[in-house]
């Protein structure tokens, strides 16, 4: 299985989770996108993890770009590019 943590809205209590796959509750809940991506990116880059963002419907952004080594770069569909150093 594959090493992830996923950003997704929580359509419940409204705002964003940060969430790894078939986990039945959040790692950590943030009231922005923002917040949950910083945070997301951050634990990826410590724990070596795949770094997925969603947009509001909870699907995975089209221009990101996967990576099979640790989270290097991540390219959004807004055309911000982050850097992980």
């Amino acid at each position: 299985m594959r090493k992830e943590i996923h950003i997704v809205s929580n359509p419940n209590r409204g705002g964003w989770d940060a969430k790894r796959p078939n986990a039945d509750k959040a790692s950590k809940h943030f009231d922005t996108k923002k917040e949950a991506m910083e945070w997301g990116r951050d634990l990826a880059k410590r724990e070596g993890l795949e770094f997925i963002p969603h947009d509001t419907y909870n699907r995975q952004n089209q221009m990101y770009q996967r990576q099979k080594t640790k989270c290097t770069k991540i390219i959004l569909s807004t055309d911000l590019i982050y850097n992980i150093e």
